[in-house]
């Protein structure tokens, strides 16, 4: 199903998983976040990604923090899931 508003038109809702990674270093704990390239009025985020259906969401989250900065995750991971509308076409 399709949402639209005046100036916008939403894709279906999909699951989300975000990542929230920390290290340690210089006696600081710091917090990856980036800008998007493709959407920098979205802010600064923590790595987020689409669970694929039929995907466990540890497994999902695994997969896109290595898809979106390239760090293989060895240890356990801080994360959270929810459903998001992507917005089509946003000016």
């Amino acid at each position: 199903m399709f949402v639209a508003s005046e100036r916008h038109l939403y894709q279906p809702m999909k699951n989300k998983v975000l990542a929230y990674i920390t290290r340690h270093q210089n006696g600081l704990k710091q917090l990856l976040v980036f800008e998007h390239r493709d959407f920098p009025e979205a802010g600064v985020q923590v790595p987020p990604g689409t669970v694929e259906p039929g995907e466990p969401v540890e497994s999902a989250l695994f997969r896109e923090v290595y898809e979106e900065s390239g760090l293989a995750a060895d240890a356990p991971l801080m994360g959270g899931q929810g459903k998001w509308l992507n917005l089509i076409g946003a000016t």
